[in-house]
Formats: structure tokens, sequence, C-alpha cells
């Protein structure tokens, strides 16, 4: 939000970027509620450095 305001050419650069690298994740992240997200979960449960903590978050 208090990029928007921002008249500087870099911060409203950064605002592009931030907003295109959110639309792609958007879109990958879309994919595991899909056919194969159940692989998507059991895979992130099995990787040794998440487990389950990955799930545990507020989202």
């Amino acid at each position: 939000a208090r990029l928007r305001r921002k008249k500087v050419p870099w911060k409203k650069a950064m605002l592009a970027a931030l907003e295109a690298g959110r639309e792609k994740l958007s879109v990958y992240y879309q994919l595991t509620e899909e056919a194969h997200g159940s692989l998507y979960a059991i895979g992130t449960i099995l990787a040794p450095q998440y487990k389950l903590k990955f799930f545990e978050g507020p989202e």
C-alpha cells in the first residue's frame, strides 16, 4: 500500500516486480489445489526440511 503512493522510479519498479512475482506464484499455488495437489502436499510432508511445519502457518 505504501509503495503505490511513491513517485521515486526505483520504488515503482519494485512495486511492479513484486506484483508480477505475486501473480506468477498464484498460478503455481492454484496448481497445488488441482489434480496433483495431493502429490505436492505429500512431497512437502516427506521433505525433511519441511515436514508438517509448512502446513502449520496461518495460511
